[in-house]
């Protein structure tokens, strides 16, 4: 199920001053896709979970409506235009991008992403010694960790 868009087709009309009606299709589509962008850079979907639309601060809706402004306003991605040879050049982005500025505002508000890869988890309870173990050294500093010399009735001796 498509979440929600961040952003009214009306916020986009005030940004790029022209009437559009709130059943355009293009206005629509560009924020979806420009809520989607947001939404996976921030992390977040700010939906609850019956899928409607939560509280969106003011600063991410604000992203979202110049994101898609932008391809709004210039779907073709044109970056510029030669009269002499009639060259026209096209941007080489990926449609809708976030700007460093757009990423900026948003930093406050993007989650902190899930550790990735292989951990290391703590097998031991604690800095003290388990019963009478000792440690050895195993040479000068900087050496290795110190060798552990199990005591005659320690549990972990077999």
């Amino acid at each position: 199920m498509a979440l929600p868009p961040l952003a009214e087709v009306s916020d986009l009309a005030a940004w790029v001053g022209r009437e559009i009606p709130d059943t355009d299709p293009r206005a629509g589509a560009v924020l979806s896709h420009a809520s989607t962008r947001v939404r996976t850079y921030a992390r977040q979907t700010w939906v609850d979970d019956a899928n409607v639309l939560a509280t969106v601060p003011d600063a991410v809706r604000d992203v979202v409506v110049r994101v898609a402004a932008r391809a709004y306003r210039n779907p073709e991605d044109l970056d510029s235009i030669t009269l002499d040879d009639g060259t026209k050049r096209w941007g080489s982005t990926r449609g809708l991008v976030l700007t460093d500025e757009d990423r900026e505002d948003l930093a406050e508000f993007r989650a902190v992403a899930p550790p990735a890869g292989i951990g290391v988890v703590s097998t031991t309870r604690g800095d003290g010694d388990y019963l009478d173990t000792i440690y050895v050294p195993t040479g000068p500093p900087p050496a290795g960790y110190p060798f552990p010399w199990y005591d005659a009735d320690d549990p972990m001796v077999l």
